[in-house]
């Protein structure tokens, strides 16, 4: 699926019109968008080289809106020069899952009982939770995890504790899943 060079001649066998190369670049920008998506040991398992690896974690630490626009098209430079159809079947397959969804076994098992123990527990009971949790999940980030369990013991009305309490089942679906993945 590498973009073809423009020939002006019709008449020849490997023609490849205009439309055709955007249409072609666009889809690997899609796929770049795809990519970057994905969390850090989800990326590791693609058949991906170190430089469009390299690419997409250096997307996700940009913050200003041009600099992601600009290095998204380099992302998706860089993914030319890779097996589209080999990242795309990984993608498709059933090994990765959408970032916003925690797993169901996750959410049934681990996530409940881990959220009551950091719910409406005195702050020594939550810091060794807290710590367990980083012994047993290095990517967890222990400043993440500490504001949602805080918002949701200062959260005034139910609505708000709930959804609070949804942020750190998807936060900690996410960071689970991805180390069980990865």
């Amino acid at each position: 699926m590498a973009i073809k060079k423009y020939h002006r001649n019709i008449d020849q066998p490997d023609y490849v019109s205009r439309s055709q190369i955007k249409q072609e670049a666009q889809s690997i920008k899609q796929l770049a968008i795809r990519l970057v998506e994905l969390t850090d040991a989800k990326l590791a398992l693609l058949p991906l080289s170190e430089t469009s690896l390299k690419g997409l974690q250096d997307f996700k630490k940009m913050t200003s809106n041009l600099a992601r626009k600009r290095h998204l098209m380099y992302v998706a430079k860089c993914l030319r020069k890779e097996d589209q159809e080999a990242i795309e079947s990984s993608l498709d397959g059933n090994l990765f899952k959408p970032k916003s969804e925690p797993s169901a076994d996750l959410t049934t098992d681990k996530a409940p009982s881990i959220i009551d123990s950091l719910v409406g527990q005195d702050s020594s009971k939550i810091e060794a939770v807290i710590e367990s949790l980083l012994n047993d999940y290095p990517n967890i980030q222990r400043q993440t995890l500490r504001q949602l369990v805080r918002n949701i013991n200062n959260a005034k009305d139910e609505k708000k504790k709930q959804s609070n309490k949804t942020k750190l089942c998807h936060y900690l679906g996410e960071h689970l899943v991805g180390d069980d993945v990865g």
